[in-house]
């Protein structure tokens, strides 16, 4: 038993220095295999390295992508619940809301964001389509730096991240990756060393698909956070016979 986990837990580390193409290029054995090695390490109750961290994200990465997930702001009943479906990265692919009966869906192309004369404006292009009630859609498109629709969780992916503890989260038995955010590395001449601010990222240890981002100060949970919920009878996906933008105006 100690032999195939080791070299279950070597599949993963490996795995996180294999080319980005190589990666996509992986069958669909060797994406059980990796998510098999990656749950044997999140279930492991002693600290991981970074390396093992960066295995167990990979694997999560695949395990969510292309699923739809009902969003919910857990500190904030009056916000209507969103839905998403993460990408290849963990980042927002799809966005969906709703309000009264105005109806909003996002795509986050990850393209470039270039205006129809051909500037680049920096950041990527995303689309928005929007509509009320049962009406004809509209479609405008930005800049991704301009997108604020709601916390922008994925910013953990781009944090060295460390393994944390366990804990059950609405029936989900999860553990922690627990991330610094922008304050922790900058220091006020005035004010001196910001509170201790962390992002937590919780992912069912079953499945590694994410239950909970939150903000935590000084060890304590805040109400910026967000409940992920996976449901498999959405797809979540743009509208059809909408003709899509590929610029912006």
């Amino acid at each position: 038993m100690q032999v195939k986990l080791v070299a279950a837990l070597t599949l993963v580390v490996v795995a996180t220095t294999v080319p980005l193409m190589a990666q996509r290029e992986a069958t669909p054995q060797t994406d059980l295999r990796l998510q098999s090695a990656a749950l044997a390490l999140i279930n492991d109750p002693r600290p991981l390295t970074p390396a093992e961290v960066k295995g167990v994200l990979s694997a999560a990465f695949a395990a969510m992508r292309g699923k739809t997930f009902r969003v919910t702001f857990p500190a904030q009943a009056t916000v209507a619940e969103k839905q998403i479906v993460p990408d290849e990265r963990g980042r927002l692919r799809y966005y969906r809301t709703t309000y009264e009966d105005l109806e909003v869906i996002e795509d986050h192309t990850n393209l470039a964001a270039v205006t129809c004369d051909g500037r680049r404006l920096g950041g990527t292009l995303y689309i928005e389509y929007g509509r009320q009630g049962s009406g004809k859609w509209d479609v405008s498109a930005y800049p991704e730096n301009d997108w604020h629709s709601m916390y922008r969780y994925f910013d953990i992916f781009d944090e060295p991240l460390e393994s944390g503890g366990f804990s059950n989260i609405d029936e989900h038995l999860s553990r922690a990756l627990v991330g610094p955010t922008e304050n922790d590395r900058k220091i006020d001449p005035d004010f001196g060393a910001p509170p201790n601010v962390k992002h937590v990222l919780w992912l069912d240890v079953r499945t590694l698909l994410p239950v909970r981002w939150e903000m935590v100060v000084d060890g304590e949970p805040t109400e910026i956070a967000l409940q992920f919920v996976h449901d498999p009878s959405l797809a979540l996906r743009p509208p059809k016979g909408v003709k899509t933008p590929t610029c912006i105006n």
